[in-house]
């Protein structure tokens, strides 16, 4: 069993011209996997996190991100418990998408449970002034089969400002 448990990550920029790979705070892939109580940006400052992109394509930023692309061999995944706010994404180019927790595979559980995705009291509390786009939660699964649970998150003060 994997544990990602008890993080912070605050205080940082992170600035990218690569399109030929995606881009994370937290990536999954295998295994059974519990990613809880951790802090991605602050609740208070604005701009906690930059993700700074000026690539000439298209490109993602996840701060969970679970499978992507790959093929990945997942039992159980619990993602609890986790803060996200104070992050902000700009560029110049085709700019990058911001996916908070984006998933997707065709085995394994995936447990999703109160999470805070953006705070709910400060405005845009996550912006993407990019020409791209912003996701909150994204299940790109097309599995029949998959198995997952939504409980007590929270998605709030998301705000994406396109630039064409």
């Amino acid at each position: 069993s994997h544990q990602i448990t008890s993080n912070v990550l605050a205080n940082m920029n992170l600035t990218t011209t690569s399109t030929t790979a995606n881009h994370a705070l937290v990536f999954l892939l295998n295994g059974r996997i519990n990613c809880s109580n951790n802090i991605f940006g602050s609740d208070t400052a604005a701009n906690s996190i930059n993700i700074i992109f000026n690539g000439t394509a298209q490109s993602n930023f996840y701060v969970i991100g679970a499978g992507g692309t790959l093929t990945p061999n997942f039992d159980t995944v619990a993602i609890r418990n986790n803060f996200m706010g104070g992050i902000s994404a700009t560029g110049t180019g085709s700019g990058i998408s911001l996916r908070c927790i984006d998933y997707s595979g065709t085995n394994g559980f995936f447990i999703f449970e109160n999470n805070t995705i953006g705070s709910p009291t400060r405005a845009n509390s996550i912006t993407q002034n990019t020409s791209n786009s912003l996701f909150g939660l994204i299940n790109r699964n097309s599995s029949a089969s998959f198995n997952q649970r939504f409980v007590g998150n929270t998605i709030s003060n998301l705000t994406s400002i396109q630039v064409y």
